[in-house]
């Protein structure tokens, strides 16, 4: 008995553990969706999608940045007046810098990114310095706009990182570099896991909302005849709506949850954006 119940504890920790995880990778995947949904519309005036710009950034890092942190990393720089193409010339750039610091290349992305679109330009002293706006444009930088100030920031990296991509020459394949990508490969399958969780879990929500509206269908038919008769009882005078609003109660929830089944099946088949729109 004690070894029977010892191995029903074990398989119920077990399912926990594993619906903690699927929910886990379902939570990181709906936010990865809203935040390319938002890439997206930054996207669209570049007459670009999300998908593109995030495969241009994976393969500039040699697939260091992954999926998550290049949609999210992207849609702060774009937000702030980074252009497409320099944030994957930041991806590159960022790759660079990682090999002479410390940071992994996914840190050094968005310490590029935040420092030249929000300003915090002290986040890159380690890295190549101190960037100095006033000293290199003079009194006009005082006069710059946000997005003027970004293009003069980005401006001197570039040229900071071009010197120290000169001085080191080729870069090879370090372990850490292997690793690295690897990492990202497990998060970038985590987001695929997660994302057709959501799907299967929307599309068992739609079999759930057809089986519902099945029975109260069915139901409703039942009470149909039953409501007619009622409603000829009152006009005899004889009192009593209980078949009436059975009925009523019953289409209503018919009409509400074959919606909703449409609504399901619908999301588990659409696009990213329209997925993130939908669970919105």
């Amino acid at each position: 008995g004690v070894i029977i119940a010892g191995a029903i504890a074990s398989i119920v920790n077990s399912f926990a553990g594993s619906v903690q995880t699927a929910w886990r990778l379902a939570e990181m995947a709906a936010q990865f969706e809203e935040q390319k949904a938002v890439l997206n519309a930054l996207a669209a005036q570049y007459n670009l999608t999300a998908a593109s710009i995030i495969k241009d950034i994976e393969r500039a890092s040699r697939g260091m940045i992954n999926m998550a942190d290049a949609t999210a990393i992207a849609a702060q720089g774009m937000a702030k007046n980074l252009r497409p193409n320099q944030l994957v010339e930041l991806a590159k750039a960022a790759d660079t810098l990682s090999d002479i610091t410390s940071k992994t290349v996914v840190e050094e992305f968005k310490n590029l990114t935040h420092a030249i679109a929000l300003g915090r330009e002290r986040m890159l002293e380690a890295s190549i310095g101190i960037i100095d706006l006033t000293a290199k444009f003079g009194e006009k930088a005082s006069k710059m706009t946000e997005a003027e100030k970004a293009a003069a920031r980005y401006e001197i990296v570039m040229e900071k990182v071009k010197k120290i991509q000169e001085e080191m020459g080729q870069t090879t394949d370090t372990v850490n570099d292997k690793m690295e990508r690897f990492s990202n490969t497990v998060r970038n399958v985590e987001l695929l896991i997660g994302t057709l969780t959501i799907r299967i879990g929307l599309g068992l929500a739609g079999v759930f909302n057809l089986l519902v509206a099945t029975i109260t269908a069915t139901a409703r038919m039942i009470v149909a005849p039953l409501a007619i008769i009622e409603k000829g009882l009152n006009a005899i005078g004889l009192s009593g709506k209980f078949w009436q609003d059975a009925f009523t109660k019953l289409d209503k929830i018919t009409t509400e949850k074959i919606k909703n089944m449409i609504d399901n099946f619908s999301a588990m088949v659409a696009s990213s954006e329209k997925l993130a729109k939908a669970k919105g």
